[in-house]
């Protein structure tokens, strides 16, 4: 067995060695590449070798290997251990042009930070629709499945290595290769050279706007770094210097390569002396790295590798040791074997590696399984980065393990990730977008009070302090003759009163909703407001009142000391399912507290429709932004945080809390898209027979 001592030596000694290590899972090959490295660093050579890994907790293998603390406790500048997007993105980043400047650095739209992919697509189909540009695709373009296909299907290809120009060149051959057959065909019907024609189309469009507007993402990333990879191999002047100084490349764990990735080794390998690949093989098994091969081959297409075969590997004993040759391995018979008829004992094997456990649900289940991962902690000192839990269906069983572990007080990394939909929050903030929206679509510029009174109890939305003092001052000077209920002048004393039981000057929720129902929560704002007169006029007669709505005269009126007390419509129990349930009030609404609400929703609606049908993308960005400050979104959003809460709902509190950054991020990737694909208008101008509007322009709730 090479010691890393004499292999580091070896290698000192020869020129252009390029090696793929052949080895068993377990095996020392790992290892021996970490020392070398790890030599490397020590030496103060770090930029002398390039180390690839195929994933992140590989990275971190490799990565803790190195700077193990005692060797090296650390170093001055970058260690070049990288997961290929990222070696992709030290590529771009240290290349210089022809003058030794530093490229323009692009802007990514393709994280959480700025989650713009999507956006900047449904935007571009959108604006090649309206330019008359897309005929095949024109049935599917606004929808969602539409975008995220087209998405899908441009990272595919730029997976694949090929430029738009590649791709319009492989389209054009094949449409001059079908025009014999085109000519024989009749009928409306696309067929797929069109599909293919338009879907070229829009990825021309959308690499024109990532390099006009200086943005990228993780697959075009990968093509331009193949470009500088080219462009350095023919000679000209833009570089990427440090290239020139690695000696020694590891690609460790990589049983496959995209296209792109394929094309940037064949131009990388080359030109590094010693190249190291390594990858698991083991010759009692080799159907299961059969897969593999195909690695190898590829390899060894691009340079002479010669193959390094090892059987070293780490010694494993219990029922788990014959793992190794016998997993999924044909050769082995699967079939029982009866050994009862020939009178011999079946050999007996102690299993204390595997333990069963049989439980009811999953609720026990898993509370089993973190009762065992604290006895081996405890008692047997393992990590608990040494243990890892395995389900069939993560999906039905995410919610009980982050419960569970939570509640033994055992940590885990499980990323429960959330819809942003999902979120209370935006859920409202969603609401109030399509309350916008379809008014931008109707002709009515009222809005129906049901919608309102969503987004009222939602406790979302409520209008700022400085709006109810203003409307109690109105509420005083118009109305607050409604209050004397007798001959007798109304003292301060008694208005407060009155005021604190109809709920005058505040802002509650419930009461709002309930004179919504009373008055008629399907009209729209201006019906709603004309109905509330005539009943502030008419309700102190309550014979008039009750012609009016159709009451019972001789139903008894209900105690007023108890006007607080309604029923929850959205909860009332309904005795005939097939009656419509409609929010009714609990008794009868005082003139006052009709007065007071129908002062607050045509302020709360004149907000909403201050908000322009039409703009330019940033100022109705400020406009929405604007209309959320007025109605508190933030403030209501932060105050159960503020107030004292059970640890038990902080989490949802906070997921409430994320959800102000979400909308933030939504807005910006949506008024940029606009923005960038307007000059796909200018681009494909085409005559229509109805205008959309015009560009840099954009529609409240459009896409």
């Amino acid at each position: 067995m090479l010691t890393a001592a004499k292999r580091n030596e070896r290698y000192s000694g020869q020129k252009n060695l390029k090696e793929i290590w052949l080895g068993p899972l377990l095996g020392n090959n790992r290892s021996h590449l970490i020392e070398r490295c790890s030599d490397l660093v020590a030496k103060n050579q770090p930029g002398s070798f390039l180390y690839l890994t195929a994933s992140h907790p590989l990275l971190e293998i490799v990565t803790q290997g190195i700077l193990d603390g005692s060797k090296n406790r650390g170093l001055w500048g970058e260690l070049p251990v990288y997961l290929f997007r990222g070696f992709v993105r030290r590529l771009i980043s240290t290349a210089v042009d022809e003058e030794g400047r530093s490229l323009s650095p692009r802007l990514p739209i393709d994280r959480e930070e700025l989650p713009l992919k999507r956006s900047l697509i449904s935007q571009i189909l959108t604006r090649l629709l309206a330019a008359d540009r897309l005929k095949a695709l024109a049935p599917l373009a606004s929808r969602e499945g539409c975008v995220n296909t087209i998405a899908t299907l441009i990272g595919e290809i730029e997976r694949a290595a090929k430029s738009p120009a590649e791709i319009a060149e492989i389209i054009a051959a094949r449409a001059y290769d079908l025009a014999p057959e085109r000519e024989a065909t009749t009928g409306g019907l696309s067929r797929q050279i069109d599909f293919d024609k338009e879907v070229a189309l829009i990825y021309s469009t959308y690499s024109d706007l990532l390099h006009r507007y200086q943005l990228t993402e993780e697959d075009a990333d990968q093509l331009r770094a193949l470009a500088l990879l080219n462009d350095e191999s023919d000679g000209n002047a833009g570089s990427i210097p440090w290239l020139s100084n690695v000696q020694l490349l590891v690609l460790d764990g990589f049983f496959d390569f995209t296209p792109v990735q394929g094309e940037i080794l064949r131009r990388l390998i080359p030109r590094v002396t010693d190249v190291v690949v390594n990858l698991n093989h083991d010759e009692r098994n080799p159907e299961i790295f059969r897969p593999f091969q195909e690695t190898v081959a590829h390899l060894c297409s691009i340079a002479p590798f010669e193959e390094k075969r090892s059987v070293e590997h780490l010694v494993t004993r219990g029922s788990l040791s014959g793992l190794r040759e016998n997993l999924f391995n044909p050769s082995v018979s699967d079939k029982p074997k009866f050994v009862a008829d020939s009178g011999q004992e079946a050999p007996t094997t102690h299993q204390s590696e595997i333990r069963y456990f049989e439980c009811g649900d999953r609720d026990t289940e898993i509370r089993a399984i973190a009762k065992e991962i604290k006895r081996l902690v405890l008692r047997e000192d393992y990590s608990l980065a040494d243990i890892a839990l395995v389900v069939r269906q993560r999906a039905s069983y995410s919610e009980t393990i982050a419960r569970v572990m939570r509640e033994e007080s055992l940590p885990c990394n499980l990323e429960i990730r959330v819809e942003a939909n999902d979120v209370p929050g935006n859920r409202a903030a969603l609401k109030l977008l399509g309350v916008l929206e379809q008014l931008s679509q109707e002709e009515s510029t009222a809005p129906k009070i049901s919608q309102l009174a969503d987004l009222v109890k939602s406790e979302y939305f409520r209008l700022n302090e400085e709006d109810l003092s203003a409307l109690s001052s109105r509420f005083d000077a118009e109305y607050v003759g409604l209050l004397i209920e007798t001959d007798q002048p109304l003292d301060s004393a008694r208005e407060a009163q009155l005021k604190k039981r109809y709920r005058i000057g505040v802002w509650d929720a419930d009461a709002l909703e309930n004179a919504f129902a009373y008055v008629g929560s399907e009209l729209r704002v201006s019906d709603w407001l004309a109905r509330a007169r005539k009943l502030i006029t008419e309700l102190p007669a309550a014979t008039a009142t009750k012609e009016l709505l159709n009451i019972d005269s001789g139903e008894r009126d209900r105690d007023p000391d108890v006007a607080d007390q309604i029923e929850n419509a959205e909860t009332a129990k309904i005795e005939n399912a097939d009656v419509e349930k409609k929010r009714r009030p609990s008794r009868d609404i005082h003139p006052a507290t009709i007065a007071w609400t129908a002062l607050v929703i045509q302020r709360f609606a004149e907000r909403i429709q201050a908000v322009p049908r039409e703009g330019k993308p940033a100022d109705l960005r400020l406009a929405l932004m604007r209309l959320l400050d007025q109605f508190c979104f933030r403030e209501q959003v932060v105050r159960p945080i503020r107030s004292s809460v059970e640890d038990r709902e902080l989490p949802q509190m906070m997921l409430n809390f994320n959800s102000l950054e979400a909308l933030r991020r939504a807005l910006v990737a949506a008024i940029k898209s606009i923005e960038i694909t307007s000059l796909v208008l200018a681009r494909f101008a085409v005559a229509t027979s109805r205008p959309r509007g015009r560009a840099g322009c954009a529609r409240v709730g459009g896409n």
